[in-house]
């Protein structure tokens, strides 16, 4: 699958203040993507339950009204 990585890279100087070399650092951060992933797929799922349940209120709402008019 996809790998997600974090890159570091930081300069490395000697005590004259002189680049020595550079150190790369690399953190495999594919879990916590996906996890993520997963977290705003159910985000999704939970906003469309939200608006169905909005829906259906409203229309009970609408049925109780009538239903009360008569």
């Amino acid at each position: 699958g996809t790998k997600y990585l974090d890159i570091f890279i930081a300069p490395v100087f000697s005590t004259n203040n002189d680049l020595l070399g550079v150190n790369l650092t690399f953190i495999d951060v594919s879990d916590r993507q996906q996890i993520i992933e997963k977290l705003e797929y159910k985000y999704s799922e939970l906003a469309r339950v939200s608006e169905t349940c909005q829906e259906t209120k409203t229309a009970l709402d609408t049925t109780r009204i009538e239903l009360e008019e008569t």
